[in-house]
Parts: structure tokens; C-alpha cells; sequence
């Protein structure tokens, strides 16, 4: 992926959540248990990567907020009921 597709990673916590719960209409079609694990899977990847961007200037303005955002994010999809 391309660092400016990824910078909604390092957004604030309002921005983010926005996102993430239109990413999660995007994929209604899943159940939660499907796309939990789908979800959880893809933000751990970037939480395993020395640094989520690949340019510097986005790494320092963004990766901290990106971190704490992925996080709260798997920390979220682990609370979710299973097919709610």
C-alpha cells in the first residue's frame, strides 16, 4: 500500500473510529467472526512492521497516532459479540 492511503492510520481518535466503522459497512456481508479475524489479521500486520509508512515524514507525523489507533482497534474487534 501507499503511504497516503495508509496516513487514515494516524488520524485522530474521532477520524479513525469514522473510518473504521465505514470500513465495517463495507463488509456487512461478513459476519463478525469473519471479519474480525480478517481485520485483526490486516492490523497486525502493520503493528509487526518495524514502522507502518514507508516515508520518514509520515512515520514521524503519523506512526505514533497509527499505533495507538491499531490498538485500539484489535482491542475493539476482541470485545465485539460474534455475530452482532
Amino acid at each position: 500500500m501507499i503511504d497516503h492511503d495508509l496516513s487514515i492510520l494516524g488520524q485522530i481518535n474521532e477520524i479513525y473510529t469514522s473510518y473504521t466503522q465505514k470500513v465495517r459497512k463495507e463488509y456487512k456481508m461478513y459476519p463478525n467472526f469473519i471479519y474480525k479475524r480478517a481485520r485483526k489479521k490486516a492490523m497486525l500486520h502493520f503493528l509487526e512492521q518495524d514502522a507502518v509508512f514507508e516515508r520518514e515524514e509520515l512515520t514521524h507525523t503519523y506512526e505514533t497516532q497509527a499505533r495507538e489507533n491499531i490498538l485500539k482497534e484489535i482491542k475493539s474487534l476482541l470485545r465485539l459479540k460474534l455475530n452482532t
